[in-house]
């Protein structure tokens, strides 16, 4: 199951259940985001209040297995 649509850094921590967003972005986004299964959505503002992040092509196929 994945989200068809971008979200936040804070609405992802809940959705899976995570209740300390700093370690869900050292753990889990992060290495999401090198490894290509997520973009941002504002690349040149990683840090903004207005971020997304997306599914890449990459994360969908890895998903959808």
């Amino acid at each position: 199951m994945y989200l068809r649509k971008s979200i936040n850094g804070k609405n992802y921590s809940i959705w899976l259940g995570l209740s300390d967003r700093k370690n869900f972005t050292k753990n889990y986004l992060n290495p999401a985001i090198e490894a290509g299964f997520v973009a941002l959505s504002n690349p040149d503002s990683p840090t903004s209040s207005e971020q997304r992040y997306i599914l890449t092509t990459l994360g969908k196929r890895i998903a959808n297995q």
